[in-house]
C-alpha cells in the first residue's frame, strides 16, 4: 500500500487500503485502532486525489471511532481530528471557512491539550496556513501565520532556516494584500537573515532583494527600487543565466524603472 502511495498509484493504493480496513473491521472490529489507521490513511489517499468529500468522509469515521476507543485527547484522536479539519478547509464554502472543524475543534483541542504556544500547536497552525494559502485566503491566512512565525521565533530561535521561512510567508502575505509598509518590514528583515544564513548571492537571498525592489517601485521610492531591482537581475543573471525566465522579468523591471526615471541600465549610479 505505501509502495502504491509513494509512486502515485493512488487508486491501487486505496483499494489495498481499503480491503486492510475490510479485514481488520471484521477481525477487531469497527472501533479498532487497527480498524481506524488504514480508514484514516484511506482520507489521506481521497485527499490525495482532490476527493475532499470523500476524504471527509473517512476522516470523521476515523476521529469518531479513535474519540470512542482512545479518548477525546488521546494524540492518535488528535490528529485525526487535524485531518478532518483541513480537509474542510479545501470543501467549505469561503465565507463559512471559520465556522468549520479546524478553527471551532482541531485549534481549540490543540491548544489546550499541547499548550497554545506548544510547537504541535504550530505545526498545526502551520497546515492550516498552508490549507488558506492553496485557496488563495490570504486575509484569512494573515493571523495565523504571524501567529506561527513569532511562535517558531520563540521555540527556535531567529536564526533558524525554518522560522525565516514563517517570516517569508507573512511577507508574501502583506505583499499580496499591498500592505506595503508591513511588507516592507517583514522582507528586510528575511533578506537579513538570508544573508547572514545563506550568503548574499543565494537564490532566496535574491528573492527578497527583488521583493523588496517590487515594493519601493509600488511605494514609488525610485532610488531604493532601482537599486534593489539592479543587485537582483545581476544576481539572477549570475545565479540562473541570462535566459531565465526570473532574470528577465528583473531585467525588465530594472528596463521599465530606467524608462521611467531616466537612468542608464548600464551604470548602476
Amino acid at each position: 500500500m505505501e509502495v502504491y502511495a509513494k509512486v502515485r498509484r493512488l487508486d491501487d493504493a486505496a483499494m489495498m487500503c481499503w480491503r486492510l480496513a475490510q479485514i481488520n473491521e471484521e477481525i477487531y472490529g469497527s472501533d479498532h485502532v487497527w480498524t481506524l489507521g488504514p480508514t484514516r490513511v484511506l482520507g489521506h489517499i481521497f485527499s490525495e486525489k482532490g476527493d475532499y468529500r470523500e476524504a471527509g468522509r473517512r476522516y470523521l469515521l476515523a476521529y469518531h471511532g479513535m474519540r470512542k476507543t482512545l479518548g477525546a485527547e488521546h494524540p492518535a484522536t488528535l490528529e485525526a481530528l487535524s485531518d478532518l479539519g483541513i480537509n474542510d478547509i479545501y470543501s467549505f464554502p469561503r465565507p463559512d471557512i471559520r465556522k468549520g472543524p479546524a478553527f471551532n475543534l482541531a485549534l481549540p483541542n490543540f491548544e489546550k491539550c499541547y499548550g497554545y504556544h506548544s510547537q504541535k500547536t504550530l505545526q498545526l497552525i502551520d497546515r492550516i496556513c498552508q490549507a488558506l494559502l492553496r485557496r488563495h485566503m490570504t486575509d484569512e491566512a494573515e493571523e495565523l501565520c504571524m501567529r506561527s512565525a513569532a511562535g517558531w521565533k520563540k521555540h527556535l530561535g531567529c536564526d533558524d532556516l525554518t522560522a525565516v521561512h514563517k517570516v517569508a510567508t507573512v511577507a508574501f502575505i502583506h505583499l499580496k494584500q499591498d500592505k506595503l509598509e508591513e511588507a516592507e518590514k517583514d522582507f528586510t528583515e528575511v533578506l537579513a537573515q538570508w544573508e547572514k544564513l545563506l550568503g548574499r548571492n543565494h537564490h532566496l537571498t535574491m528573492d527578497a532583494v527583488a521583493n523588496l525592489g517590487l515594493i519601493y517601485s509600488k511605494m514609488k521610492r525610485w532610488d531604493d527600487a532601482w537599486n534593489f531591482m539592479w543587485r537582483a537581475a545581476e544576481g539572477y543573471d549570475a545565479l540562473l543565466g541570462a535566459n531565465n525566465e526570473t532574470t528577465r522579468r528583473a531585467k525588465e523591471h530594472v528596463d521599465w524603472l530606467a524608462n521611467l526615471y531616466g537612468r542608464d541600465c548600464g551604470n548602476n549610479a
